[in-house]
């Protein structure tokens, strides 16, 4: 579940935004957890890559965007062209590009 991306430095993970989980252990059960019921599947179930059972629902907390929202997908082939232009618009909180939605991605993760 863990989830970084680009926006992991300004929201966090999907893991810290997730607020309850339905988890099919090994044993077989269905069980819901979150932060105030079975807190310790709930934890690993959202760091353990798949170890503690199998995520089958998830509550996800959600934020507003702007009324006039346009996303974009940046691919790049040159991986250190991309990692120079993440840690650029990183740097920059206020930077355009940033706030308007576009989110550089390396080619290879597209397929």
């Amino acid at each position: 579940m863990g989830g970084l991306g680009v926006a992991s430095w300004r929201h966090g993970t999907q893991a810290d935004n997730c607020l309850e989980l339905e988890v099919v252990t090994g044993a077989g059960e269905i069980v819901r957890c979150s932060e105030g019921e079975n807190r310790d599947l709930f934890d690993a179930a959202r760091c353990g890559a798949g170890q503690f059972g199998v995520i089958t629902e998830a509550v996800l907390k959600v934020r507003r965007h702007p009324p006039r929202f346009r996303s974009f997908h940046l691919l790049y082939d040159d991986l250190a062209a991309l990692l120079g232009d993440l840690k650029t618009v990183m740097n920059d909180a206020a930077s355009t590009i940033w706030n308007r939605g576009a989110y550089p991605v390396h080619r290879a993760s597209r397929k």
